[in-house]
């Protein structure tokens, strides 16, 4: 098994991440004009859409999905889930 986070990656290598969907160093400069033998691109395809969409709308649209698998989770492993949530104290 190879570890992309073993010091090989970070010694011989330049090590570029888009993280929160930002590049901190020109990505796209560094690639075109071989300024480094060897590159560690991390991307994060959480991040990344069929159409662009803001760091918020992508945050939202997360938040919401996890309350969706929540709601399909319980719906699977409880019964009558629809009237236990009904109830108001």
């Amino acid at each position: 098994m190879i570890n992309s986070y073993s010091n090989v990656f970070f010694r011989e290598f330049k090590y570029l991440s888009d993280s929160r969907r930002r590049w901190r160093e020109d990505v796209i400069g560094y690639i075109k004009n071989e300024t480094y033998d060897k590159l560690h691109i991390l991307t994060h395809a959480f991040w990344y859409h069929d159409e662009e969409k803001s760091l918020g709308e992508t945050l939202h649209d997360f938040m919401d999905g996890a309350t969706r698998e929540r709601y399909e989770s319980l719906r699977e492993n409880f019964t009558d889930l629809d009237s236990a949530l009904g109830e108001t104290k």
